[in-house]
């Protein structure tokens, strides 16, 4: 398995961004089952809390000391929040997401420093069909997938694709979501330390 720490380096390592259709071709070498969703999706079943520890992944490696989560909100706000098994869930970034040409993009607001923020700023959203999971997964087109390109075999495509793309766990519609982020701005809205 590969380390968490190689898939941070990425982060200082030059890559030039996919468009979809190469995303694609290089997923499906080893994930056929991979399709790009339909780019004229309504942003509203795009909507939802997204997390790299899906059910599917969770299934193959049993638990997770980490994680990073990816919420969508119907309003066009987005909150990525971080965690560890010694640190509650906090948000690292917040802004503005559009979902066009089949792409979604976050724009921050800036409010805090970059100090973990998201791999990328650019993902693919994809449908996909993988074990007992289904639905829609994020691929950022720049660090995420320059992962999966560099470090896929043929015997691990499944596993890959699944560990450098973000599930849907939850769709949020517009009630729903203006719950979950006033619990999120609650219990995981902590800028004090990004300023020390």
């Amino acid at each position: 398995m590969r380390s968490a720490a190689a898939f941070l380096l990425l982060s200082l390592t030059p890559f030039h961004a996919a468009d979809r259709p190469t995303l694609l071709a290089d997923v499906r070498k080893f994930a056929p089952q991979v399709t790009l969703a339909p780019e004229n999706l309504d942003s509203n079943v795009i909507a939802g809390h997204y997390t790299e520890n899906g059910p599917e992944l969770k299934r193959r490696v049993l638990f997770f000391l980490t994680g990073r989560e990816l919420y969508l909100f119907p309003d066009g706000s987005y909150f990525f929040t971080d965690w560890g098994c010694s640190s509650p869930e906090t948000i690292y970034d917040r802004g503005f997401w559009s979902y066009l040409d089949g792409y979604v993009e976050l724009r921050s607001d800036r409010s805090l420093p970059p100090r973990n923020p998201p791999l990328d700023h650019r993902f693919a959203v994809l449908q996909y069909e993988i074990g007992e999971e289904h639905g829609y997964r994020l691929m950022g087109t720049d660090k995420e997938f320059q992962y999966f390109h560099e470090n896929t075999e043929a015997d691990d495509g499944d596993f890959m694709f699944l560990l450098c793309s973000q599930v849907q766990v939850e769709p949020l519609d517009a009630q729903k979501g203006k719950a979950l982020k006033d619990e999120l701005l609650r219990r995981a809205w902590n800028p004090a330390p990004f300023f020390r």
